[in-house]
């Protein structure tokens, strides 16, 4: 069972709300905004980027990290984003899939990430510490940040799951592989009997053009193509048809004049054999190619779940450590010699994960407008949630703690809520959220309830079985 931490993109609708005092501002944490971060760096600067580089060789890495600052090398470009991986950006060809789905001391490097992103000025946020955003910074000011995650402990990789798609999957590439060879083969043995059928004409033409009558020997004996004399081969791809069509009408000219002359010859003709007669035109090659045979192919062979085996090879069980951390500098004077900084934070989520049953808890420590005097701000937000899956059905409950650590912020909060989601078809998930919110302890008025869909836009639900 996997937990979607941050959906891409989601097309929710709110279908209905009940709320015993209606509030605007939802200034309670939530665990889905709490947990582990895969781009630390975008959350922690409140940003969302449209357009994210993902450099893949060192070269293209310090090419993009220089796009970040102006001609000059002064001041930062607004609304730059990149994300890198530095383990990959080398290639490890010594490494198996095996090698890196278990864990290992190298599991927290292969995992790291490292996200980078800037923004044009700091608008403030309503709830700096739910939103993990930056801190006030005089409007206008540009604003840098900086983020790496990780994951400690990845898991273990469903095995009895994966063995089974594997076995699936080699079934379907041996079909299909002789679906494939049999398809070639066909076509082979096709443009084979066109090319003997030609010669055999031009044998008789030319046996008819002898002068002596043929012997009973030579009339009898049967036409044979050239030792050697094979069709072109099926092109591999449409491109390559032209190339296949150009070869076949030469083979085709060339055996109708060898077969005229063999002709001749057998017919017990001696000297020159005149020139042969106008060939019949060559047939055009049927589009079938290499790829359509195996398109073909693979639609006759035993069909294989792809998602449900993509799903086995990534899906984890057992204890799962993720952690990433984040920092955020403002640059009131716009230069990036006078940058102050404003937020810092740490994540770390602990999830156990089996097939029907998954339980998560999280902490997050955050410190906010560092950079404004007298706003200096400290929480440490806690929350657990467990979690039931069986096939399209999944409920969980989630409670959210809310700890002050400086007189600067509010008094503890609290958030439970209790969520279940159903899958309508495909990748379409209908969610219904009801709980409690409270600014503190002593407040109990805040309850709630949400009704949501959601469609296949690169989200997927809050509980997915």
């Amino acid at each position: 069972m996997r937990i979607r931490k941050f959906p891409v993109l989601a097309l929710a609708t709110t279908l209905g709300s009940l709320a015993h005092r209606a509030h605007a501002e939802d200034d309670t944490p939530k665990l889905n905004s709490l947990l582990t971060p895969d781009s630390p760096a975008f959350v922690i600067l409140g940003v969302s980027p449209t357009t994210i580089q993902r450099p893949t060789t060192p070269k293209t890495v310090a090419a993009s990290l220089l796009s970040a600052f102006s001609s000059h090398g002064r001041t930062l470009v607004p609304n730059y984003a990149i994300e890198v991986a530095p383990y990959w950006i080398y290639s490890h060809p010594e490494k198996s899939w095996n090698d890196v789905a278990k864990n290992s001391f190298a599991t927290p490097l292969q995992t790291l990430s490292v996200s980078m992103a800037t923004s044009a000025n700091a608008a403030p946020a309503s709830d700096t510490m739910s939103a993990a955003s930056a801190s006030i910074a005089p409007a206008g000011a540009p604003r840098a940040a900086l983020g790496l995650r990780t994951t400690l402990i990845t898991g273990e990789v469903d095995q009895v799951a994966l063995d089974k798609c594997i076995k699936e999957l080699a079934k379907q590439a041996d079909a299909t592989g002789t679906e494939v060879a049999a398809k070639i083969a066909d076509w082979k043995g096709a443009r084979k009997s066109q090319l003997s059928d030609l010669f055999a004409k031009a044998w008789q033409a030319g046996r008819k053009a002898g002068l002596p009558t043929p012997t009973t020997e030579t009339a009898a004996s049967a036409p044979v193509l050239p030792k050697g004399t094979f069709p072109p081969p099926v092109p591999k791809a449409d491109k390559d048809r032209q190339t296949t069509q150009a070869e076949f009408n030469e083979l085709w000219a060339k055996l109708w004049v060898e077969g005229w002359n063999a002709g001749f010859v057998a017919s017990g003709s001696t000297g020159a054999p005149p020139p042969p007669p106008a060939a019949e035109p060559a047939p055009s090659l049927p589009s079938d190619t290499i790829d359509s045979m195996t398109k073909a192919a693979v639609s006759a062979a035993p069909t294989v779940d792809a998602k449900g085996c993509l799903k086995a090879a990534t899906s984890r069980e057992g204890f799962v450590l993720d952690a990433a951390a984040a920092t955020a500098l403002s640059f009131p004077a716009g230069s990036v010699n006078e940058g102050k900084l404003s937020t810092y934070s740490v994540w770390t989520t602990a999830s156990y994960l089996t097939r029907n049953f998954s339980a998560l808890a999280l902490a997050r420590l955050i410190r906010d407008n560092l950079d404004v005097p007298h706003q200096h701000s400290t929480g440490l937000d806690l929350g657990a949630r467990p979690i039931v899956a069986v096939d399209r059905f999944g409920i969980s409950v989630e409670g959210v703690y809310r700890v002050p650590l400086t007189s600067a912020t509010s008094k503890h909060q609290y958030r439970v809520d209790l969520a279940a989601d159903v899958e309508l078809y495909d990748g379409q998930w209908f969610s219904i959220t009801g709980g409690h919110d409270f600014a503190d302890g002593s407040d109990w008025s805040k309850f709630f309830a949400i009704a949501n869909f959601k469609g296949a836009f690169g989200a997927g639900p809050s509980v997915n079985p």
